[in-house]
């Protein structure tokens, strides 16, 4: 099921969070969303979480930790390829 992360305060668990990917076709159930609103919260989410976020690409103080090149089509004679990642917070 999916829910909105904003509804959300976790403490000591592993997250996982799957975002609209940023410069990538917009699904009308997150249309509007925000992606620096979304970073911060998972700055803030990782001071007390393992939280992994899969994405194209992240802001810098994010790491990438897993990556897989993958095929992606919007239409049937439209394909490209894609590299998707698993980004953490780096810790400083």
């Amino acid at each position: 099921m999916a829910k909105d992360y904003r509804e959300f305060s976790p403490k000591g668990c592993v997250i996982y969070c799957d975002p609209p990917y940023k410069e990538t076709k917009d699904y009308i159930s997150a249309k509007d969303f925000n992606h620096p609103e979304f970073w911060q919260t998972m700055r803030e989410w990782s001071c007390d979480n393992v939280v992994l976020i899969s994405e194209l690409q992240a802001p810098e103080d994010f790491t990438a930790v897993w990556e897989r090149g993958v095929d992606q089509s919007m239409k049937a004679k439209e394909h490209f390829r894609a590299t998707e990642k698993l980004f953490i917070k780096c810790q400083t």
